[in-house]
């Protein structure tokens, strides 16, 4: 509870952002994301969080754009975890956030993002989790994404069906016969974790440019 009020606090004090939409039928069009990661206990492989994007196409002879990004999650970001017999929770949860920090096509945009397993989508849906860690994970997701101007519509996928789970083996045949091209896979500053929120907010607004401090333009 008390992180809870933290966050709002330190939220409503940077500045919530009014919420914007763009009536242009281009600018409404879904991006669709899937998420996912990889940590076997039992392997001396490496935990990796993955992510792949799919722009849609743009214009009467447009292709839709893929992206994609994989990488194994360092020994000390695995430290910042509550010790426990089970990491995949919490690695997906850091998928997700991830793909917001690398992708900065996706700020204003609406998002179908899919993700294999219901507990993380849950935590995502409400904002919340008894973990701790998840807590934090999900603190400066939510943080963030307030600052980008993303909408976001989480949804199920079976894991077969969930195309992230080729990167996040170092699969990348199918991708690359998409068309699709690699780009670094970006993780939130550490900091961020137990610092104010509101930083985490100011950063997304920073990174990519002021979405709120931009004037109500015409048809929007």
């Amino acid at each position: 509870v008390r992180e809870a009020l933290t966050f709002f606090e330190s939220a409503l004090e940077e500045g919530l952002p009014p919420r914007v939409y763009d009536l242009n039928p281009e600018a409404a069009a879904s991006v669709q994301v899937w998420t996912d990661a990889m940590w076997e206990p039992s392997q001396e492989e490496p935990a990796r969080v993955a992510f792949v994007v799919r722009f849609p196409a743009e214009g009467v002879s447009g292709e839709p754009r893929w992206v994609f990004g994989a990488r194994n999650t360092p020994e000390c970001l695995m430290r910042r975890f509550v010790r426990r017999k089970n990491y995949i929770g919490q690695l997906e949860l850091l998928a997700a956030v991830a793909v917001y920090y690398s992708v900065p096509e996706l700020r204003g945009r609406r998002v179908l993002h899919w993700i294999d397993n219901t507990g993380v989508i849950s935590a995502l849906t409400k904002g919340y989790s008894r973990a701790p860690d998840s807590v934090r994970i999900l603190h400066v997701f939510k943080a963030f994404c307030l600052g980008l101007g993303v909408s976001i519509w989480f949804q199920w996928v079976p894991s077969k069906a969930n195309i992230a789970d080729l990167p996040s083996r170092s699969e990348f045949a199918l991708l690359r016969r998409f068309g699709a091209s690699e780009v670094p896979l970006v993780f939130p500053e550490f900091e961020a974790w137990d610092g104010p929120v509101g930083r985490v907010l100011a950063s997304g607004r920073a990174a990519w440019g002021r979405l709120w401090g931009r004037g109500q333009k015409r048809g929007r």
